[in-house]
This record gives structure tokens, C-alpha cells and sequence, in this order.
């Protein structure tokens, strides 16, 4: 059961490889790993051109404990993530996996149905299990950023 629930739909090198089939209307992406390397926040060109790119057929909003891991920092992470990749954050005070947490995107993005909302992140406890619990209709595990993939 529990394999079941940590099985993504799809493996991708990178969010930038991210194609989306039939029925999806929204995108909800994780911060670390996915748009920005763990710890550290930061402008990736190629990430930036791929969210553009999602924004013109989708909603997209960003799904993240970090926020709330930081909490003196909310705000800031929040507005940087804003400015950097044009996204709004969310971030609940239930952590994923709790399927509230990703609830929290959903009312976000103003959607009844998880099962037209694809999740993107580089974990399978966090984000992949997550999305399932929520029902999600596809779920997309990437490999994570890394810091030196900044500079490559």
C-alpha cells in the first residue's frame, strides 16, 4: 500500500522536462529542490523560462514548509520567491505530508477537484505521498537542485 503511495507518475531530471498530460488546470511546485537548490534562494534562468512557460496554460502556486520552518524569515522567503519567479507561496502550518497542507494550495488556487492538479517535487515522503493522500491526478518527482548546478 504504502509503495503504492509514494509511486510517482513521473521521473524527470528537472522541472524544466516537466510536460503535462490531458485534464491538468493547475501546478503546485515545491520551493527547495525544484525551483531553487536547498538552501539557497536564488534565480535559475532555466527554471524561470519553464514557469513562464507553465504560467501561460496553468495555474501555478508554490506548495512549502520553508516559510514556516523559518518563521521569522515568512515573509521574506515569501517576497523573494514572488519577485524572483513571478509565484505566489503558499504555506500552511500543517507540514506535508498532511493532506491538509496541500489542501491549502488547492483553496489557493480556487480548484474542487485535486484530481485536475499536478504536484511537482523531489520527495517521495514529502511531496509525493502528499499529493497522493490529496488526490492529486498526477504527481512528477525530480531529481533535486543542487548549488553547483547554479554555476554549470
Amino acid at each position: 500500500m504504502l509503495t503504492k503511495l509514494i509511486k510517482p507518475d513521473m521521473h524527470l531530471n528537472s522541472l524544466v522536462e516537466l510536460k503535462l498530460p490531458e485534464g491538468i488546470e493547475a501546478v503546485v511546485l515545491d520551493l527547495e529542490g525544484v525551483i531553487t537548490p536547498r538552501g539557497k534562494i536564488c534565480r535559475m534562468p532555466s527554471i524561470l523560462a519553464k514557469i513562464k512557460e507553465l504560467k501561460r496554460e496553468y495555474k501555478v502556486v508554490v506548495l512549502s514548509n520553508l516559510p514556516y520552518l523559518y518563521f521569522n524569515h515568512h515573509e521574506l522567503i515569501t517576497e523573494l520567491i514572488e519577485n524572483i519567479y513571478g509565484l505566489p507561496v503558499v504555506a500552511s502550518r500543517f507540514f506535508k505530508p498532511a493532506r491538509r497542507a496541500f489542501r491549502v494550495s488547492l483553496e489557493y488556487l480556487n480548484i474542487n477537484e485535486p484530481s485536475k492538479v499536478a504536484m511537482v517535487g523531489d520527495s517521495y515522503f514529502m511531496d509525493v505521498l502528499g499529493a497522493r493522500l490529496a488526490g492529486f491526478g498526477f504527481v512528477v518527482k525530480v531529481k533535486s537542485l543542487k548549488l553547483r548546478e547554479i554555476y554549470s
